[in-house]
């Protein structure tokens, strides 16, 4: 019996043996079948892991944000940035030097919108409604960006660009100077000019008006916002230039006396970044500039009209900068997933909380901790919504050139409003036709 005994007490240890082998080997399978299980979900989840994409920044407050936070995208898709950020001054040579070599150096460009129309007419940026099916990713919301900019960036039924950073020129006006004189913000041209005659204090250092005319091209930009006051253009027809108009003359001769008689001393060479400062402590009490103040004491509105029956063209120039992806990108649906994450409505709301409060979504507007950051936030986007291109063609940055060097002559007395804009009119005609966009 004791042998039997032992038998079976043998017997019974084997077989328990063999079934926690046979436990242990199903939980394994079970084991490695949930982890495979689990990476496929991951690789799933993040489809462009691995890959590596190329950006070049226009550097400022909102793209500094950017680049900033971008281990929150990375970790969340796997996708590694590298960006290359660079000076407004310098943005333009780079890009186009960039894209027409055909180096593949980058997969985002930032261009600002003088840059959109050549660009388009290049063949080197991807339509961006092509790629969320191509890539299966999920598509941008585009009707939730300003449209006049949404409808700039569309050539040929190609979407090129998202917008990201909106800019116009505005009148802004010290609210302080302006109520103690017992001046209502002016609506008209002749409001504009009686309000800075009468706060025009040389004695005190007081000026009425300022605006920038340091530049060539930053002074077409504030001179735009006077002629769309008219309801005026720049081009007609057919793209023929309208600078030798009665409009164009009235104009200018109301841009200047303005310059002349109502700014600081150095008035007639004044940049943005000279005026914001005295704007704010109470030495300019009106200005036109790039909508970029951001102060409880600083109004804003768009530049007064011609007269009240005025219907304006645009409140100013669409300014400002978007996004695209080039053509030749061998990464595109990473370089979309970047873009859609850039653009959404978290990261450019805090992009642009951190830099100029001036952002493309409209649906941004709308939330209480924007508006209670930004004072100007109802004017700021009627202005940004309303603006328009002015010279839609890809010769835009030289004629711009041309048309700046002669409002430049023009402020500082070199030549008349008359000469001026004859010798731009000319100029200008030249330039078209040369590239083939009118003809007689």
């Amino acid at each position: 019996m004791k042998f039997i005994y032992k038998i079976n007490t043998v017997l019974l240890i084997t077989v328990l043996l063999a079934l926690m082998t046979i436990i242990v080997a199903c939980t394994q399978e079970t084991s490695n079948e949930q982890s495979s299980s689990d990476n496929t979900m991951d690789d799933a989840s993040k489809p462009f892991a691995g890959q590596e994409i190329d950006v070049l920044l226009q550097r400022s407050g909102d793209t500094e944000y950017l680049m900033d936070n971008t281990d929150e995208f990375t970790e969340e898709t796997g996708i590694e940035v590298n960006y290359t950020p660079i000076a407004y001054e310098e943005i333009q040579e780079r890009t186009l030097l960039s894209l027409s070599s055909n180096s593949g150096e980058f997969d985002v460009v930032n261009p600002f919108t003088e840059m959109i129309p050549a660009l388009q007419h290049s063949g080197w940026i991807e339509d961006l409604n092509k790629i969320p099916e191509e890539y299966n990713v999920e598509p941008i919301d585009l009707d939730q960006f300003m449209q006049n900019y949404q409808d700039y960036y569309t050539f040929n039924g190609e979407t090129q660009f998202v917008l990201f950073q909106p800019d116009t020129r505005v009148l802004y006006y010290n609210k302080t100077l302006l109520e103690e004189a017992g001046i209502d913000p002016p609506t008209t041209w002749e409001e504009l000019e009686e309000a800075a005659e009468a706060l025009t204090d040389p004695d005190e250092g007081v000026y009425g008006y300022a605006t920038s005319t340091a530049q060539g091209p930053w002074t077409v930009l504030t001179w735009l916002p006077v002629l769309y006051s008219m309801g005026e253009n720049v081009l007609g027809p057919d793209n023929l230039p309208m600078l030798d108009s009665e409009a164009a003359l009235e104009a200018t001769e109301f841009y200047t006396n303005m310059v002349h008689n109502y700014s600081p001393p150095q008035g007639v060479s004044m940049d943005v970044f000279e005026i914001e400062p005295l704007l704010r402590d109470g030495t300019i009490a009106m200005a036109t500039i790039a909508s970029i103040v951001n102060d409880p004491n600083i109004g804003m509105m768009s530049y007064p009209l011609y007269d009240e029956s005025t219907d304006r063209t645009g409140s100013g120039t669409t300014g400002g900068w978007g996004f695209g992806i080039v053509k030749d990108s061998d990464v595109k649906g990473a370089a979309y997933e970047w873009l859609r994450w850039a653009t959404s409505k978290e990261t450019m709301k805090e992009a642009a909380l951190a830099g100029r409060l001036s952002p493309g979504r409209m649906d941004i507007y709308e939330e209480p901790d924007f508006q209670e950051a930004n004072p100007n936030w109802e004017a700021q986007m009627e202005a940004l919504s309303t603006s328009k291109m002015y010279f839609p063609l890809p010769v835009e940055p030289e004629a711009q050139e041309i048309l700046g060097t002669e409002l430049s002559r023009i402020v500082t007395e070199e030549t008349t409003p008359e000469e001026g804009l004859d010798t731009a009119q000319e100029e200008i005609l030249e330039l078209i036709k040369g590239g083939g966009y009118y003809s007689e």
